[in-house]
């Protein structure tokens, strides 16, 4: 539980804007945090180049964000 709050709060707290952009975020409102977590490979989006920021999580996706910002906090690099 400590993890997801953990995530929660990061993804809250960031606010710098990065490069690489989703074809669907525009005018999200965490559409920079998105970008963020992208950069250093806690998200990747779909094949499509589409984030679907409105969609619903599975179990399975939510399990590869929090291993993958586990591995970042871990080592300092990407977890991917």
């Amino acid at each position: 539980m400590r993890v997801i709050s953990f995530l929660l709060v990061f993804v809250l707290v960031m606010g710098t804007v990065y490069a690489r952009s989703f074809s669907d975020i525009r005018g999200n409102p965490y559409d920079e945090r998105i970008e963020f977590l992208s950069d250093i490979g806690v998200l990747n989006g779909y094949a499509d180049g589409s984030f679907k920021p409105n969609q619903v999580v599975n179990r399975a996706e939510l399990l590869k964000i929090v291993y993958a910002a586990l591995a970042e906090g871990a080592d300092g690099s990407a977890g991917n």
